[in-house]
This record gives C-alpha cells, sequence and structure tokens, in this order.
C-alpha cells in the first residue's frame, strides 16, 4: 500500500471555486448595493459640508442602478439632490434642483 499525503487537484479546485463564489458574491453585491448603504444622518453631514444652508433632510429615494435621490430643505425651500454613493461611505453630490 501507498502512503497517500496531501490532495488532490480535484479537491483543491473545489475548495477554489468555494472560495471564488464566495468572495465573488460579497463584492458584486457590496458594489449592486452601493447606493443603499448610505446613512441620512451621513448625507446630511456630507451635504452641509458644501451647501451649510440646508437644515434638514426630508426625503431619500434609495436606488441601487442608479443615483439616489435626497429632498432636503434650503432656505425654506425644498431641493432634490442626485447622490452617487459607494461601498466605503463616500458621497458626490452631482446635481440638484428645485422641487
Amino acid at each position: 500500500m501507498k502512503n497517500q499525503n496531501g490532495y488532490t487537484l480535484v479537491e483543491l479546485l473545489i475548495v477554489l471555486v468555494i472560495v471564488f463564489i464566495v468572495c465573488g458574491y460579497g463584492l458584486i453585491g457590496a458594489g449592486v448595493m452601493g447606493n443603499a448603504w448610505f446613512t441620512e444622518k451621513g448625507v446630511l453631514k456630507k451635504i452641509q459640508a458644501n451647501h451649510p444652508k440646508i437644515t434638514k433632510l426630508i426625503d431619500t429615494e434609495r436606488n441601487m442602478f442608479r443615483y439616489s435621490v435626497i429632498t432636503v430643505e434650503e432656505n425654506d425651500q425644498r431641493k432634490q439632490y442626485d447622490l452617487d454613493s459607494n461601498v466605503l461611505f463616500n458621497y458626490k453630490i452631482l446635481n440638484h434642483g428645485s422641487k
């Protein structure tokens, strides 16, 4: 009888496939869910850095596959901003308009 040490190529490939599936699912899920992960408090803080006259966040429309839309109160007017965010919680205000 031979003494067999180590793993077969099939066993190694199965483990690698499982690892890639688990890691890939996490990365894809994180990328797709990027715009849904922001918090209202964080968004308000980020917007107030560039627009200090904004007093409160009224509504958020979170979108997974396009920019999120947030409605804020600024100078007693409602304004909408498009928001791009990523999984690292970096926010970028793209444009705005009155509502």
